[in-house]
């Protein structure tokens, strides 16, 4: 009995989180969501952030994602949007809200009902890294509608594993958002080895919404112009000392420290931030990502010593 009752009670509380969320992902008042259902095309947004690539490499890419060529290289039926360009514009802002562009250069990709089946980092103008990671999750995205479809056709109406074996790949920290009805139908299945997963999945998203919401607030205070940088990592540093954090999110958190110390050209504490991300959460898929913004602050760094008056190309300046 008193195993039933704490069932109920951690059911309770994973309903309750699915309940919170927005219960439809694509915004039926959007002309872009709209056309995207129409059409039955798949979007890639690309927020690269404010002087997080020099000039002539966002050029490249802008340039890139107008190419006609870039549809049928990513296997046709996509469009591209490039929100660093519409900064003002409505459907930059619904976008900028509907997703969480958590790291800094990010590529999305979503489907025609703007859940999300992936993201990925975008650092260069790369043409063939870019088709080869939106053909990898256009490959997520057939695995996925192809377990669905097997799942519904079950004897039950669905199947856990099925159900499972759709969302193994896609982003966990996005499944309560956008893909409520399967993450119910498998807490509410008979297999509880899934039923554990997806609630742990649940929790983590949770935490994913606190970091939403902290870095929310945040970025309405410097809009205010009310902090200045060490105000900004006093704030940060407080956000992270929450009980029961995961260690992810504290990376997430460590990463925006990386930025503004970035952004402020101080390398050397961007370099100690970059190296504490990675000691919060080495396994995490982001962790792979570090290399990469350690080569760059290190060039800048270096170019810094030798041009101190000069301004850095490559590395956020604003």
């Amino acid at each position: 009995m008193r195993h039933h009752k704490i069932r109920g009670v951690v059911y309770a509380v994973c309903w309750a989180f699915l309940a919170w969320v927005p219960s439809k992902a694509a915004d039926e008042g959007s002309q872009f969501f709209n056309t995207l259902k129409t059409s039955k095309h798949d979007a890639f947004l690309l927020r690269l952030g404010t002087g997080a690539l020099s000039e002539e490499v966002l050029q490249k890419i802008e340039k890139m994602l107008k190419d006609p060529q870039l549809v049928t290289d990513a296997g046709g039926k996509i469009r591209f949007y490039l929100l660093d360009r519409n900064d003002k514009d409505l459907l930059t802002q619904d976008l900028e809200e509907k997703y969480f562009f958590d790291s800094i250069p990010v590529g999305i990709l979503v489907d025609e009902d703007g859940r999300p089946v992936g993201r990925t980092i975008v650092t260069d103008d790369r043409r063939d890294t870019l088709v080869r990671e939106i053909r990898r999750m256009r490959d997520i995205k057939e695995i996925r509608d192809k377990a669905f479809a097997e799942s519904a056709k079950s004897e039950k109406g669905f199947s856990v594993q099925l159900l499972d074996k759709g969302l193994d790949l896609l982003p966990k920290n996005e499944l309560g958002k956008y893909y409520q009805k399967e993450v119910k139908q498998i807490l509410d299945g008979d297999d509880p080895g899934l039923t554990k997963k997806y609630q742990t999945i649940l929790h983590a998203e949770g935490d994913r919404s606190l970091l939403e919401a902290a870095l929310e607030r945040l970025r309405r205070k410097i809009s205010a112009g009310t902090m200045d940088l060490p105000a900004i990592i006093n704030t940060l540093n407080e956000e992270m000392s929450r009980e029961g954090l995961s260690k992810e999110v504290k990376q997430k958190f460590e990463m925006h420290k990386f930025r503004y110390f970035a952004t402020a050209k101080q390398y050397e504490k961007a370099l100690a931030s970059l190296d504490e991300a990675f000691k919060l959460a080495p396994e995490s898929p982001f962790a792979e990502k570090i290399e990469g913004f350690r080569d760059r602050i290190r060039k800048a760094k270096n170019l810094q010593e030798k041009n101190p008056e000069e301004p850095v190309q490559g590395v956020p300046t604003k």
